[in-house]
């Protein structure tokens, strides 16, 4: 089949999907998609006003066919997560870091093996957050119009405009997948994503450290040892209670308004209310747990588990190791075609910088990255500590 026909045949798939509603139906298209070696795959989703994302629709394509599977009513997801588990199938997504999320949550499992379209391109010289629109447009030459992106996903009737955008995110991933995979081998970059898409899927499977959530708290480092306690048990008691009550956590509380109150230490509802300026509901709810919070924690002072400490800013010495290691691997990226960002991000450098001597290298830097930045990883060793 020319590309030409490939691409009208997706067209059309895009545009009569086989909806799946039932476990009836899920079951009847398990059989079609086991005799397939690449299969898309996309999420849509609704999470504005949610500590979880509610899952509205999975989109999966073969490149001929697209199914749109309705998970609303449907009980049994055996089908979806055999294929997701199927080793001898390769899962095409784009971006997927809140796909893996949604799909860990409601399925317990992860597409896998799984190559991450997004990653490809930036291995080929584009932007490492290249939109799914902009993808079909370098490789495939195909606008698509992205009109349906904020849609309610929960809705029922799907409208057409929605079941055909849904459709279109999957539709032309497995033909883009053969273009991309073409230019990953004759470049050797191949490997890379699949080194970088099993990272993905590794963060993905890890559970979030709810004691260690004060540590990403910028200025944490400015508090003293009971307020670093008091932040620390604020952000553990916040994400308790987002998760208990499906809430965004800012709904709960904001970062600025857990900053400041381990940074006040009120022993009031007035102190409190004047040191944070809460809203009346959150007073309400939350004003009497909150000053509980900081009691008990003035009580077991003596007798607590020392407490990690937060990152401390970059010394000077520091920073000009940083700006040195982040031009040279400007110019790195720059031989080699690539967006700097994949290479390492500044958050990144900054990381390796404090955790030195480097040892053990993270994940990320054990691999194709490894040989690239081998200079850097030796300058950054060779730092005196300050």
């Amino acid at each position: 089949m020319t590309q030409s026909q490939q691409l009208a045949t997706a067209k059309t798939a895009a545009e009569q999907p086989q909806i799946l509603c039932t476990d009836k139906d899920l079951s009847a298209a398990e059989g079609l998609w086991a005799g397939t070696d690449v299969i898309a795959i996309d999420t849509e989703f609704v999470r504005e006003r949610t500590y979880f994302a509610a899952l509205g629709l999975i989109q999966i394509s073969n490149g001929t066919t697209v199914w749109l599977v309705d998970p609303l009513n449907i009980s049994d997801f055996g089908p979806l997560q055999n294929l997701f588990t199927n080793p001898s199938i390769l899962k095409i997504l784009h971006s997927p870091s809140e796909d893996l999320e949604i799909l860990q949550q409601y399925f317990g499992c992860l597409p896998e093996p799984m190559f991450d379209t997004q990653l490809a391109a930036a291995m080929l010289g584009q932007a490492l957050q290249i939109s799914y629109q902009k993808l079909l447009l370098w490789q495939l030459e195909i606008e698509i119009d992205k009109g349906e992106t904020r849609s309610n996903w929960l809705q029922r009737p799907l409208r057409k405009s929605q079941l055909h955008y849904a459709a279109m995110d999957v539709s032309y991933l497995p033909i883009v997948y053969q273009q991309l995979s073409v230019q990953l081998h004759s470049s050797g970059r191949y490997d890379w994503v699949t080194q970088d898409s099993q990272l993905q899927l590794f963060k993905a499977r890890q559970e979030a450290d709810i004691d260690s959530l004060y540590l990403k708290f910028t200025d944490a480092w400015r508090l003293d040892d009971r307020q670093l306690r008091t932040l620390q048990k604020l952000c553990r008691w916040r994400e308790e209670t987002a998760i208990k009550n499906d809430l965004p956590r800012s709904f709960i509380l904001k970062d600025k308004e857990l900053s400041q109150i381990a940074r006040c230490l009120p022993d009031s509802i007035s102190s409190l209310n004047q040191c944070a300026e809460l809203h009346p509901k959150s007073l309400r709810l939350y004003g009497e747990k909150i000053l509980h919070i900081i009691t008990t924690l003035s009580h077991k002072q003596a007798d607590s588990e020392p407490v990690t400490s937060p990152l401390m800013p970059l010394s000077s010495t520091e920073k000009a190791c940083l700006k040195e290691v982040k031009e040279a691997v400007n110019n790195i990226a720059a031989a080699h075609d690539l967006d700097p960002a994949s290479l390492a991000s500044r958050r990144e450098l900054e990381a390796l910088i404090r955790q030195r001597p480097l040892n053990n290298l993270p994940a990320k830097f054990r691999g194709w990255r490894k040989s690239l930045l081998d200079a850097e990883i030796t300058l950054i060793n060779q730092l005196t500590r300050a």
